[in-house]
């Protein structure tokens, strides 16, 4: 289901999170100023120009802090999510809900993907032992269905798509407690089986060192550019995307080979269209997503009514 999880916002198209030349050496002088700690400091006083309400001085600053945390842990990174999440903040509080449903939705695709990845965010999250990406943070993506909705409101013509696409958005953020008992469920019932049991322990063995190795990773972008060793973070490089290849190699013979334990495992959102398929004619499927005040935004509930038609 990569197209629906892909579908997260009708705002705006998914942003480049490439990391793009800012004038950070005008910030601080030297050969540390890509470095992660610099980053951390451009983010802490963003944070501080957001509670002054100086939003465009807090954009810039985080903007900058951005393309570090690109370029240091990647641009999947859950602290490049955080920073996105927080420029979103910043244009949400000027009122410019284009630009906010565009960070928002990058942030909210990082999510889906860390989660989709780890079947939660670790390799102990398959066991019930740790909590997804999307657990720890469904505000990001119910902020990302409110800001959606106020764009729809002026356009008539985008609000059903929009519907449409924010209903995938709210299970994100609810879908996380059931994902966890459900992924239980299916390692019982993997014990059971030695072939389906052998994959899952090889997926997780692939997951724990793809963590390792993308650990060591951001420590070598985190060193002076001078003392990197650029053959061995080439070879750490390749051995990620290795990884990455074999584990979805995996995940797709669980898809095709048990499809149960893979559903079981794995629970994704499903779309209205869907839903539609499973309804009897006189039943109506009532989704309801509510949320607090934060952010400029007043609590709001968030209600889907679906039928069969």
């Amino acid at each position: 289901r990569r197209a629906e999880t892909d579908a997260i916002a009708s705002a705006a198209p998914p942003p480049n999170v490439k990391p793009k030349p800012t004038p950070t050496d005008q910030v601080v002088p030297g050969a540390l100023t890509r470095h992660s700690y610099v980053a951390q400091s451009l983010s802490g006083l963003a944070d501080l120009r957001l509670k002054q309400k100086k939003n465009d001085e807090a954009i810039e600053l985080y903007e900058k802090a951005l393309s570090i945390q690109i370029e240091v842990n990647g641009p999947r990174h859950g602290i490049v999510a955080g920073t996105l999440s927080e420029i979103a903040s910043a244009y949400i509080a000027q009122s410019n809900w284009t630009k906010a449903a565009y960070y928002s939705r990058a942030a909210a695709d990082i999510l889906v993907d860390r989660t989709l990845m780890g079947w939660g965010g670790s390799s102990r999250t398959l066991v019930g032992e740790a909590k997804s990406d999307a657990e720890r943070s469904p505000w990001r993506f119910i902020r990302l269905a409110k800001v959606a909705f106020r764009i729809a409101e002026s356009n008539n013509s985008q609000q059903s798509k929009t519907a449409e696409e924010m209903f995938v958005i709210a299970q994100w953020a609810m879908i996380s407690k059931v994902a966890a008992s459900m992924s239980q469920m299916a390692v019982r019932r993997a014990v059971a089986q030695s072939e389906l049991s052998s994959l899952v322990r090889n997926r997780q063995d692939l997951f724990a060192e793809w963590q390792r190795l993308d650990l060591s990773r951001i420590a070598m972008m985190a060193e002076p550019r001078s003392e990197q060793n650029t053959v061995e973070r080439v070879r750490n490089l390749e051995r990620l995307a290795d990884l990455k290849t074999r584990i979805g190699d995996i995940d797709g013979r669980l898809t095709r080979e048990f499809p149960d334990f893979s559903s079981l495992a794995r629970p994704e959102p499903i779309t209205i269209r869907d839903v539609q398929k499973l309804l009897p004619v006189n039943d109506v499927l009532v989704v309801m997503l509510a949320s607090g005040a934060e952010t400029s935004l007043p609590g709001e509930t968030l209600i889907w009514a679906v039928t069969r038609t």
